[in-house]
């Protein structure tokens, strides 16, 4: 059986079978529903892995740690638009069709680094299209702290020229640091970062872990013992990096965040829509899964081959009031009654089909006033709160005697309704009189 090497994948490709190691597990951040993998092949190649997060039993009874299986059945799909954590332009899908064939095989590696050099850190900044891998000497590890209300852990860094940085673990990263067993190892030692973000504060370059990292103490590479004399050599060179007392900061603290009630005081009053992002994709006629390409057809993860998709909307919109505006995403049953009009018909009746291009009913709604109830959905990319919209009134007319006998303002502070913690009606309730 012919096996499909890692780096010949391509997005939408009739996938062949593979023969991979499963060398790493996370969950991204928050309400991607998403459960990744890292797969590695036995060229040292690697591919980033995602299924769906609601089939994680399936998956953790059929895929192991650090096992070798041989996989069918699976779907290739493009890479992230952001947070990837190798340079790969493909991504694998995962679904209950894929077949997982374990056997052993010892050639394979379990690791898989791409180091970056600290003198080409600077064009990561803030720019997480490709998470950075990062190696160095520990120089000094703190004990776990608390910042606001966070757990972090920070360790010095130092590379074979002698630049000194200072990486920054977060809640569970931290925790799964083992601090004391790395102290008690021989100087000097080493340590592999993989997937962490670069940021600079106060002009000093800076390293952030997320979901996606892991922490290894003198990794398994080919030139390690090298590695341990050049270190040995530079050891004791005059430290530049600041205190760790400078660097508190994350991007999960970004100074811009605000709190859903500070950003849902009033009534939205104006919308538009990201005429950039698509307005509809098309989904598995069983479930509500996105398909992907595939030969002349489409297929879903879980289904197959799928001749007819369905059509659903998936309207990426920015709503805005008096005080600030917040990224929303319509879906589809939101969309059709706020349309009247399903999917299907406005792609396919009203002879609209291209996703990039807005119809003009969709155009037709940019700038109205509505009131919105949201749903708290994730952080994008910049680290802005996105929600989903799971409903959209029509606002209520004022009343006008009420309004003309209320001449002296009232002493009642307005209430908002809340639902649910997470799920909060953008609507105020009218000031009543005593």
């Amino acid at each position: 059986m012919p096996f499909v090497a890692i780096s010949a994948i391509r997005p939408h490709d009739n996938a062949e079978p593979l023969q991979i190691r499963v060398i790493r597990k996370w969950i991204p951040y928050r309400n991607r529903q998403e459960l990744c993998y890292l797969f590695v092949d036995n060229h040292g190649d690697a591919i980033e892995a995602i299924a769906d997060l609601h089939r994680q039993s399936h998956f953790e009874s059929r895929i192991t740690l650090h096992s070798c299986y041989t996989i069918t059945d699976y779907l290739s799909d493009t890479a992230r638009s952001s947070m990837n954590v190798v340079p790969h332009t493909a991504c694998i899908r995962l679904g209950l069709r894929t077949s997982f064939s374990q056997f052993d095989d010892d050639t394979i590696p379990y690791h898989y680094f791409n180091f970056v050099n600290y003198d080409r850190l600077t064009p990561r900044i803030d720019n997480h299209l490709l998470l950075t891998d990062y190696i160095g000497r520990m120089d000094r590890v703190s004990p776990i702290l608390n910042r606001s209300g966070n757990n972090l852990l920070k360790i010095n860094l130092q590379d074979q020229s002698g630049n000194f940085i200072e990486a920054t673990l977060w809640v569970q990263i931290a925790f799964s640091f083992d601090r004391e067993a790395a102290l008690q190892k021989p100087q000097p030692v080493i340590i592999a970062m993989t997937s962490m973000k670069v940021t600079k504060y106060k002009g000093t370059l800076q390293l952030g872990s997320t979901n996606a990292t892991t922490i290894v103490i003198n990794p398994a590479i080919a030139d390690l013992e090298n590695v341990v004399t050049r270190f040995g050599m530079i050891r004791d060179r005059p430290r530049t990096y600041p205190s760790t007392s400078t660097s508190i900061m994350s991007s999960e603290e970004d100074e811009n965040r605000i709190t859903l009630e500070q950003l849902l005081q009033k009534s939205p009053k104006e919308n538009k829509i990201d005429s950039s992002r698509k307005w509809f994709y098309k989904s598995c006629s069983e479930c509500r899964k996105k398909v992907l390409p595939k030969e002349e057809n489409f297929a879903c993860p879980d289904h197959g081959e799928i001749k007819s998709p369905r059509f659903m909307y998936a309207v990426n919109a920015t709503i805005a009031d008096d005080t600030t505006s917040v990224a929303v995403v319509l879906f589809n049953d939101v969309m059709t009654s706020l349309l009247g009009m399903d999917c299907h018909d406005m792609v396919v009746e009203e002879d609209n089909p291209s996703p990039h291009i807005l119809p003009t009913p969709l155009r037709a709604i940019r700038g109205k006033l509505k009131i919105f109830q949201l749903q708290f959905r994730e952080h994008d990319i910049k680290h802005k709160m996105t929600f989903t919209v799971l409903n959209v009134f029509e606002p209520k007319k004022p009343n006008n005697d009420i309004a003309s006998t209320s001449s002296r303002p009232s002493t009642k502070s307005n209430k908002r309704q809340v639902k649910r913690s997470d799920d909060v009606e953008t609507v105020a309730k009218k000031k009543q009189r005593n």
